[in-house]
């Protein structure tokens, strides 16, 4: 790539896109909430079916209903329940459809939502409807893929009800393209003003491959999938051209190590069950044809990153701004319900993994770090820092913040090969330990996903349940009966890596891949280079909260990353990454 002052200006350029995209983001927001009280009149109802269930629609301003903000069904037909508000200067912020309190009354399906308009009306479908639910009652059964409702007459009391969305959260999410759009807008332009003085006229088919599997990240994972066969496919090619090719690499070889551990001692009883962790082969293939040029696609890595978290701070501050008028709540009250609210923060984003996308900031600012001279310059990375630690706060990633200063800690102390490893170790095992005892305090579902896990792993200690076998062991009735707590069926896996590896290939599986690691790192003499050894410890520190490996997008993105850091050059100096770039 050509060398100019654009490095030097970028930054400026992060800058003022965030403060225009956070301007923009609020005047959508002022603009959509005075279209809306000027003609709103009321909402309406659609159901499949006629019912004898004593409709009623409490509203509020705040976060509490008060009993005198109550609307009847004024029902047009039997599948309409129209409820028409009051004249107000104020939007209600919640909306709480009760069902009456007849436990014999046919509960409808709810086909579609019209917010009405004088003049005109806005229909929400059903899929988008079942969307905007954000609560129910004990005594309603919410399921929100098969979009039904059921009664659970069981329920002490019987107060069947769902909550919804803010009514101008419902109204501006009907405009998701407009808001998008309008959010990225701003750094679309930085970028085309960027890439006028770059030149892409020396980059290799290789390089161009590479940055199309990172702009793939925050998309689909059919898009990641699709770009990872794509290299894969021109590597196969071109060592089949040039005969070269290296099938005994240390990493292809740790890769497809671990996959014939889970083929193996995970015993998949279907493609299915195995088909994510296909990208450990694919990547094997990768690393044993594929070659590419390492400064300049860790370079596009660290700048996509960049935009990445300066879209999402945007994203978040101008959420924050926004929130009292949406939601009629302080800022207060998003960061004590910060689990429940950031992913309004993230939700444009195809994949919005909070505790992954900023792991993947935190490898980028390695490699960063290692070589400084990437970008030229100084001011770059401060604002790597302060855009990746400002949105670890925005989103309430809290493991992400340990291991940010884990890293910090290891980048500004020389340590040596050895005693880094020691004191890594002690940390993480100390922090291990300190979570597996807190964790009825910090989170009360992985509590009770953690205890079920330990009663399974008790039962069959040496090589588990078999791979996929989470979901089924874990809504088991004996077990949970015997750890004393009940499991919600959307929550199908452990949300700890250890004890998933446990729970599905017992004690022998996971000693199994731990030891593929451990000779890599040996054999390698990989435990030499800084950033791998803290990509591993940082992914050890995921592994305490996440079963990272149980979904096809973070597994394709970890073998990327892990080849990519593999291939980083001990030493690098200024002119030979401008030969490079």
């Amino acid at each position: 790539m050509k060398q100019s002052r654009t490095p030097f200006s970028l930054q400026y350029g992060i800058v003022g896109a965030i403060l225009i995209g956070i301007v923009l983001k609020v005047c959508l927001v002022q603009f959509s909430k005075n279209k809306v009280l000027t003609k709103f009149e009321g909402v309406s109802f659609y159901i499949s079916q006629p019912t004898d269930c004593n409709f009623s629609l409490y509203y509020s301003f705040s976060d509490k209903f008060q009993n005198n903000q109550v609307l009847l069904a004024e029902s047009v037909s039997n599948k309409e329940l129209r409820f028409n508000f009051p004249k107000s200067n104020q939007l209600p912020t919640s909306l709480r459809l009760d069902f009456g309190n007849e436990p014999l009354c046919a509960l409808p399906n709810l086909d579609s939502l019209s917010i009405n308009y004088k003049g005109n009306s806005k229909m929400i479908q059903k899929e988008d409807l079942f969307q905007h639910i954000i609560g129910n009652s004990a005594s309603i059964y919410l399921n929100k893929n098969d979009k039904a409702l059921k009664l659970n007459v069981n329920s002490d009391p019987f107060d069947p009800y769902i909550i919804f969305d803010p009514l101008l959260k419902i109204v501006l999410d009907e405009d998701a393209f407009v808001n998008r759009l309008i959010l990225l807008l701003p750094f679309l332009l930085l970028l085309g003003w960027h890439l006028k003085n770059v030149s892409i006229k020396t980059l290799q088919l290789p390089d161009v491959l590479c940055i199309i599997f990172i702009v793939c990240i925050p998309l689909k994972i059919a898009w990641t999938t699709l770009a990872a066969l794509l290299i894969g496919l021109f590597g196969i090619m071109n060592a089949i051209r040039k005969k070269e090719y290296n099938f005994k690499n240390k990493e292809g070889l740790l890769l497809i190590g671990v996959f014939i551990v889970f083929l193996i001692i995970g015993r998949p009883t279907s493609l299915k069950i195995i088909d994510h962790h296909l990208a450990l082969i694919l990547f094997f293939i990768i690393s044993s044809t594929f070659s590419f040029n390492w400064a300049v696609v860790t370079k596009f890595y660290i700048q996509f990153i960049l935009f990445l978290n300066a879209a999402l701070v945007t994203s978040g501050v101008a959420f924050l701004i926004n929130f009292p008028t949406v939601f009629g709540l302080d800022i207060w009250n998003y960061f004590s319900e910060i689990k429940f609210f950031s992913g309004n923060v993230r939700e444009w984003l195809y994949y919005d993994h909070a505790v992954f996308l900023t792991f993947f900031g935190l490898i980028g600012l390695l490699s960063l770090h290692k070589h400084s001279e990437i970008l030229q310059s100084k001011k770059i990375l401060l604002l790597y820092h302060l855009l990746l630690i400002g949105l670890i706060f925005l989103i309430g990633a809290r493991i992400s913040l340990l291991i940010y200063l884990v890293f910090i800690v290891n980048m500004y102390f020389d340590f040596k090969p050895k005693k880094r490893l020691i004191i890594n170790t002690i940390v993480f095992s100390s922090s291990a330990v300190l979570l597996f005892l807190m964790i009825g305090k910090i989170d009360v579902y992985r509590d009770g996903l953690w205890k079920v896990s330990w009663e399974a792993i008790i039962n069959k200690p040496y090589f588990g349940y078999g791979l996929g076998s989470s979901d089924k062991v874990l809504h088991s009735t004996t077990l949970m009966s015997q750890a004393k707590v009940n499991i919600p069926t959307i929550l199908n896996h452990s949300h700890n890596q250890y004890l998933t590896f446990l729970l599905e290939l017992g004690f022998i599986g996971s000693c199994a891949i731990i030891s593929c690691v451990m000779l890599y790192l040996k054999h390698k003499a990989q435990y030499l280079n800084i950033t791998m050894v803290l990509f591993i410890f940082g992914l050890c520190y995921v592994f305490l909260t996440e079963s990272i490996l149980q979904t096809s997008k973070p597994l394709f993105v970890l073998c990327f990353l892990f080849y990519l850091i593999s291939k980083m050059p001990s030493s690098i100096t200024f002119n030979e990454l401008d030969k490079q770039a």
